[in-house]
């Protein structure tokens, strides 16, 4: 930056006992001192200070330049109230307050119609919004003996990503979610659950449920209870479909397989049958051992 204005052993030399100043000497201490209509650097009483933007509503009105060192071309970073999406542009200019750096891009950005805080960009459409190519949020604990850091990632593939990375490597990606193909789960290698859910509670705290909101549709759900039981329930109809237990397995209704030949069930009634698929026939077994034909086609 160019500074011409002098220091102040040059300017007190002007003025020593028996020096006779110059108008150009007084000049140059009154150029030297802020001026609060000129400098638009203002100071009232009681009150904190206040400067005014450089420039007009178009320009990128800067409020402070920072320098490493004045002798240098262009601040290391600034403040201004009228950042761009393309610093050479004009017309990509958003209000607001932004910190950016010496090429005048916004790195911090407050929007200043919403209050959006955006990272990386100046049309921030949520109240934190983080833009890059890279990770864009990281989250890590100092005291930490495994060094992990959580990263939220939106790549170009327009997938969100919960990944652990340690330095440079990626350990894993923890949670994917995928507009078309919703949550998803990469473990990579590691031979652990790839997922928990935990409860105190006597039912539903530890399970899931399965919904489908067509019309006919229906809920469904899966739960640990404080019995020791896994139990599938049908959540319409208030009640488990089946339980399993460490060492059995109890089925509600009616249980069906499907095998190559034909169909076998339990059905209510307590008796085992089978349907032969080609014949149509019905065979059953009750409870006292008896075999008998229940239906056949035709």
């Amino acid at each position: 930056m160019d500074n011409k204005k002098l220091d102040r052993e040059t300017l007190k030399s002007y003025f020593k006992s028996g020096a006779i100043p110059t108008e150009s000497n007084f000049s140059d201490l009154i150029d030297g001192i802020l001026n609060q209509s000129d400098d638009q650097i203002i100071k009232r009483p009681g009150e904190p200070l206040s400067i005014a933007a450089d420039g007009d509503s178009m320009s990128l009105q800067k409020l402070i330049n920072f320098y490493q060192n004045l002798a240098d071309p262009q601040p290391k970073w600034l403040i201004n109230l009228n950042p761009r999406s393309d610093p050479k542009d004009p017309a990509t200019s958003k209000a607001g307050l932004s910190i950016g750096d010496g090429q005048s891009t916004s790195r911090l950005f407050i929007d200043a119609a919403t209050g959006n805080l955006g990272v990386g960009t100046i049309n921030p459409l949520a109240r934190l919004e983080v833009e890059g190519d890279d990770r864009h949020i990281a989250i890590t604990n100092s005291k930490s003996t495994t060094k992990l850091a959580w990263t939220f990632t939106n790549w170009t593939d327009d997938k969100l990503y919960i990944q652990a990375w340690k330095g440079k490597e990626i350990r894993g990606n923890i949670l994917i979610l995928d507009e078309n193909l919703g949550l998803q789960i990469d473990h990579r290698k590691n031979n652990n659950a790839g997922l928990w859910l935990t409860s105190e509670s006597e039912g539903w705290g530890s399970g899931m449920v399965f919904k489908n909101t067509k019309s006919n549709g229906r809920e469904w759900g899966v739960y640990s209870g404080s019995d020791g039981q896994l139990h599938f329930a049908d959540n319409a109809a208030a009640r488990d479909v089946i339980q399993v237990a460490s060492q059995k397995v109890v089925v509600y209704g009616t249980l069906i397989i499907e095998t190559s030949q034909g169909t076998w069930g339990f059905q209510d009634d307590g008796n085992l049958c089978f349907k032969n698929r080609t014949t149509g026939a019905t065979w059953c077994v009750n409870s006292n051992d008896t075999v008998f034909e229940k239906a056949r086609k035709g």
